[in-house]
């Protein structure tokens, strides 16, 4: 059995989970996205997510993150039950490094920072 890591997340956001962030997975920086429905008044039960260009980290802490999916390249969804948030939103984070540089004049520019397992890669097809 293959123990799990954890992949550094930096999430904007937060309902009952993180319903956007970002992470980085074999050099690639990905946006997972879980779209509302209006209709409906609530989540979907997926996350979309997308490639972002690696050179628009070193933006991401200072700017919007609305309409941030129009700027990267569609992989795919995954459940949301498959994504695995093992820590708790407000509690310190240590020995967490974000995948999002920081900026000296905004040290925690804007989003906080978290985890997921990394079983959620093995469902997408990111070769």
């Amino acid at each position: 059995m293959r123990k799990t890591a954890r992949v550094a997340i930096s999430y904007r956001n937060y309902w009952d989970l993180p319903r956007i962030f970002v992470a980085k997975w074999r050099r690639k920086l990905l946006l997972f996205e879980c779209p509302f429905d209006e209709e409906r008044e609530d989540f979907e039960d997926y996350f979309v997510i997308y490639e972002l260009p690696s050179a628009l980290a070193n933006r991401l802490a200072t700017r919007s993150w609305v309409g941030l999916a129009n700027e990267g390249r569609y992989i795919g969804r995954v459940a949301v039950k498959d994504v695995r948030f093992p820590f708790e939103h407000g509690a310190p984070v240590v020995g967490i490094r974000s995948p999002i540089p920081k900026d000296e004049s905004h040290p925690m520019g804007g989003f906080e920072l978290g985890w997921i397992d990394d079983e959620v890669f093995e469902k997408l097809d990111l070769d």
